[in-house]
């Protein structure tokens, strides 16, 4: 596995961008569990992923495990912009614009060019400009190709867990006005 040879700020920043939404995501898990316990699931899963990418890329800086955290952050974004415009898995529609999830996404954006940067950089100077553009490219695409296959996942699953979906007393409230 390929070490990124020379350690840069940005390294540190993806680490810490990223840990910061992992505990974001930790610190929601009651009230998005009082939602929708599936959501409450993901968060933890999420949460726990995002912590454990922020010590490996501090521990083990490689080129493998850079482009696993910058999907990881890419990806989780794009999720979450689809479910602000379409009903989210195991819910009842669309969910809300929050200051909570506006600092984890901006977290896990940060996390996401600051690696994309460390990515860009080794490419330069193992592979050239041209290798490095398209590297970068293709890494936009895949982030935006699992968050919305992790969409599409959610939803195809929901019919087979009702139990973890929003309650209908939560629906009637979320479309109270």
């Amino acid at each position: 596995m390929a070490r990124i040879r020379s350690r840069s700020p940005f390294e540190l920043l993806a680490a810490a961008a990223v840990g910061a939404a992992g505990i974001i995501h930790f610190v929601v898990v009651p009230h998005h569990w009082e939602h929708a316990p599936a959501h409450g699931l993901f968060f933890i899963v999420v949460g726990l992923i995002e912590l454990i990418w922020a010590v490996a890329i501090v521990w083990n800086p490689t080129v493998r495990v850079m482009q696993t955290g910058a999907l990881l952050a890419g990806s989780l974004v794009i999720l979450w912009l689809i479910t602000r415009a379409l009903p989210a898995p195991f819910g009842h529609g669309p969910e809300e614009i929050d200051a909570g999830g506006l600092v984890c996404k901006l977290s896990e954006l940060l996390g996401f060019v600051s690696a994309a940067i460390v990515l860009f950089r080794h490419a330069m100077t193992n592979r050239g400009s041209l290798a490095a553009r398209r590297s970068l490219g293709v890494l936009l695409a895949v982030a935006i190709l699992l968050g919305s296959a992790g969409y599409v996942i959610g939803r195809a699953i929901e019919p087979l867990a009702p139990q973890l979906s929003a309650s209908e007393e939560e629906h009637h409230n979320h479309e109270a006005p």
